[in-house]
């Protein structure tokens, strides 16, 4: 039997340490009851776990909407249903067509709110987004966007047009700037 050549021999250990990165990878990452999808969960936490102080519509509630909402209830003018937008603050403040005395999204009521109301009933009939859409909402999304309502139902520009702002790094006593950002985004999550 021939030995294998250098270079096959040099791929070979490239490929097992690769192989092996990459287990170390899954034993280090979160645990495995956590989906594996791209989606908004990625982006936000379950608020059941860790809400944030201040929710912010780019950050926390535009995710949610996007994959849950704005097919029914987005730009798009042939797919949107009970000519109600949520991708604006002017169609989400608007009256409701159905009843005028009524609001999608009334900020900082909750109580006042249709929107919330239809998300956070049991009622099969009612509840938004309906059971037929398969894309229900979690209960940190529920209570994140509760909160966000509270706080005002703040709509932001789409982060692609806010002007580009340095911020300030935290301070959590890391040496080097980009740590201490590192560390203020793992502390919600119980890893800082």
């Amino acid at each position: 039997m021939q030995r294998p050549s250098t270079p096959v021999l040099f791929f070979a250990a490239i490929c097992l340490t690769a192989l092996l990165g990459s287990l170390a990878w899954l034993a280090l990452r979160e645990p495995a009851s956590t989906s594996h999808t791209l989606s908004h969960s990625q982006a936000t936490p379950d608020a059941a776990t860790t809400t944030p102080e201040t929710v912010g519509f780019n950050a926390h509630i535009r995710p949610i909407l996007s994959d849950k909402c704005f097919s029914c209830h987005g730009f798009d003018s042939t797919t949107r249903e009970e000519k109600l937008r949520l991708d604006t603050a002017e169609g989400a403040y608007a009256a409701l067509e159905s009843d005028p005395k009524k609001f999608a999204i009334v900020p900082g009521k909750p109580e006042e709110s249709v929107v919330l109301q239809r998300i956070l009933t049991t009622n099969p009939d009612v509840i938004m987004p309906p059971p037929d859409h398969h894309k229900p909402l979690s209960e940190g999304d529920k209570k994140l966007i509760t909160r966000w309502i509270k706080q005002g139902a703040i709509y932001q520009e789409h982060w692609a047009f806010d002007v580009i702002a340095k911020p300030a790094p935290p301070e959590t006593g890391a040496r080097h700037p980009i740590d201490n950002f590192i560390r203020e985004n793992l502390k919600p999550h119980g890893r800082a």
